[in-house]
């Protein structure tokens, strides 16, 4: 093995003493073990120059860690809150710009459904009577006096048909007691205490029905 001394007995001692060659042999594979043994006192130097110090290789330490701690930290602390929120039980990677990338093509649609519903019923059943405006065909042009003046008349139309809508929806009897535009309708509340009394109506020139005598009468008994 490397680093081992090989001890030699009597005999392998008086035969190198006589043979040159063995013992030139022998010199070479000491020089060998020597630049061996020379090259690992040199690392282990090196390793303890470097731990010479240990509270500046510690500091050293420190302050790689220090550097992107709180970042760490703030991280851990939104993928734990979103997998409570989500109730998932799997390690979440931290984010790269592909997933900031694929998560921009997703589009949600409107979830308010009470809006929806009072936009459709506040529709006319059937199309206006107003005509749209005629589209300009590929070979006519428009100067931008009527540009303007089209285009004001197209919003024009929009804000009347917007009114028309706001006001069939708040006039609706349907929708008395639903909430339109964020905002429930009720009836106005009678005065506490006031009762109101019905009255009867009466037919005017109806004969009136006379009362019937009893047949038999009957004498009290005082």
């Amino acid at each position: 093995m490397e680093g081992d001394t090989k001890i030699l007995t009597e005999e392998e001692r008086e035969k190198l003493r006589n043979n040159a060659f063995a013992s030139l042999e022998g010199k070479v594979e000491e020089r060998e073990r020597l630049v061996g043994s020379k090259k690992r006192l040199e690392e282990l130097q090196d390793l303890s120059e470097q731990w010479e110090d240990p509270y500046e290789a510690n500091r050293k330490l420190r302050n790689t860690f220090r550097a992107g701690r709180k970042t760490r930290e703030k991280e851990a602390g939104a993928a734990s809150a979103l997998q409570d929120k989500m109730s998932f039980g799997l390690d979440l990677l931290p984010e790269h710009e592909e997933d900031v990338r694929r998560a921009g093509f997703v589009e949600f649609g409107n979830n308010d459904s009470l809006t929806s519903i009072t936009k459709a019923i506040s529709k006319p059943l059937f199309q206006s009577d107003s005509q749209p405006l005629k589209a300009v065909g590929k070979g006519q042009k428009l100067s931008r006096r009527k540009q303007a003046e089209a285009l004001a008349a197209k919003q024009r139309n929009d804000a009347v048909a917007e009114i028309r809508g706001n006001t069939r929806a708040a006039m609706d009897p349907f929708l008395t007691n639903n909430q339109l535009n964020g905002c429930k309708i009720t009836p106005k509340p009678l005065l506490a205490g006031v009762k109101r009394k019905r009255s009867i109506p009466t037919l005017e020139g109806a004969p009136s029905i006379p009362k019937l005598a009893s047949l038999v009468d009957y004498d009290s008994d005082d």
